[in-house]
């Protein structure tokens, strides 16, 4: 069979799907027992990423637990939203605001408490608020300060779930504080707690001009891999759609690195298909994640590891190009 890493999708992929030109969604809203079915109606998906608080404003941790139970699946971490109201403006953890900050800080906990119910592997945290967006705006040692202390008090009170860093390299500030994956392993052994991860996303990986393939090897190599948010995108912005649509040949050697290192951890939709048939777009995007894992399944490792030592491009694309081509 091969390797096989388990395959979630975030929640807010078959939700309402907002931008800041259509702000009230391109669809009607979607509550989060009619989200949670829709993910346990596609093949092959095992688990779901929720986001707190927006996913538990109706229904209780439990209620919430028991409709994940009904529906076969398994929660991954929680997504953290500490972004989207506007006392975080100008940040959450780093917020120079001290009681803009504590909510922020005191939403984490909160959501600690909710992952412990649901049985969730940990929190993903992606501070989209906390970074700048003019020179001399922020004093940035300070700012990298307050964030570190925001982390260590919620991995401290978490010992028992992960917490994880993802990182973006802006938007919606022009600057993110952790803007990619050298500073997000940076900043979690900085941290330095042994309940520290790095969430690496394909798309944000191409969109800090990374190799996508490099990065997941340097967090592995950290051993800070805690999960994979998997998509596609052109590369200068966040477009977050259909995998394997675009960047064939990046996103098979991101899941040959992965292969390699045998990583167990979840491989998870993160896609906003804000004009299609969101159900429709999830299950065309497990089939095209199945089949590019099938790809790099058949990669001979032995023969790539053998051509790669001579560091010639044309002799790896050689064993590549057999799981690809006909001829």
């Amino acid at each position: 069979m091969g390797w096989s890493p388990k395959l979630a999708v975030g929640a807010w992929v078959v939700g309402m799907q907002a931008d800041r030109f259509m702000p009230k969604g391109y669809r009607e809203f979607v509550p989060t027992e009619e989200k949670i079915r829709r993910v346990g109606s596609v093949p092959g998906v095992t688990g779901i990423e929720l986001t707190f608080p927006v996913d538990f404003t109706t229904l209780k941790a439990s209620e919430v637990a028991e409709l994940l139970k009904q529906n076969s699946l398994a929660a991954t971490d929680i997504g953290l939203n500490i972004f989207g109201d506007v006392r975080w403006k100008r940040g959450s953890f780093s917020n120079r605001d001290d009681s803009a900050r504590r909510a922020a800080i005191d939403t984490a906990l909160a959501a600690v408490e909710a992952a412990r119910v649901i049985e969730a592997e940990g929190l993903r945290m992606w501070m989209g608020q906390d970074g700048f967006d003019y020179p001399f705006q922020v004093d940035y040692r300070r700012q990298r300060e307050l964030l570190i202390e925001g982390f260590r008090e919620v991995a401290s009170a978490a010992p028992d779930l992960r917490v994880d860093i993802e990182y973006k390299l802006k938007e919606p500030r022009a600057h993110s504080l952790i803007d990619n994956a050298s500073k997000a392993i940076l900043f979690a052994q900085e941290v330095g707690l042994p309940n520290m991860g790095v969430i690496i996303d394909f798309g944000h990986a191409l969109m800090s001009k990374e190799n996508a393939a490099e990065v997941a090897s340097l967090a592995l190599q950290y051993d800070l891999l805690a999960g994979v948010h998997f998509n596609d995108a052109y590369g200068d912005w966040d477009d977050d759609l259909i995998p394997g649509t675009l960047n064939l040949f990046e996103a098979l050697e991101f899941l040959c690195v992965l292969r390699q290192a045998d990583y167990q951890g979840w491989l998870t939709l993160d896609s906003f298909p804000f004009r299609e048939d969101p159900v429709e777009a999830v299950k065309l995007s497990i089939r095209n994640t199945q089949g590019l894992i099938e790809m790099a399944n058949r990669i001979d490792l032995e023969a790539l590891k053998k051509a790669q030592e001579t560091m010639d491009a044309v002799a790896t694309q050689e064993v590549i190009r057999k799981v690809l081509f006909a001829n």
